[in-house]
């Protein structure tokens, strides 16, 4: 039962990254609203700590610098 209030929890959280503005975006452009987000987000929750952050997000810590000088961290 666990697993499938998991599942409901998560596809209820689809009405609201379906706006009208994400469904007539491009993909490309999505996918990189979404790990703009995703990277800063963790980056406030960790306390700014990239190896931290790259690690909870399962991302190289290479990868994580490359984002963060995209976006200007």
């Amino acid at each position: 039962m666990a697993v499938i209030g998991g599942i409901v929890k998560a596809m209820s959280g689809i009405d609201e990254l379906m706006t009208a503005e994400r469904v007539n975006m491009p993909l490309k452009e999505e996918i990189a609203e979404l790990t703009r987000t995703r990277v800063l987000g963790m980056l406030d929750e960790t306390g700014g700590a990239k190896t931290v952050s790259a690690d909870r997000l399962g991302i190289p810590r290479k990868r994580m610098t490359e984002l963060c000088k995209k976006y200007g961290v």
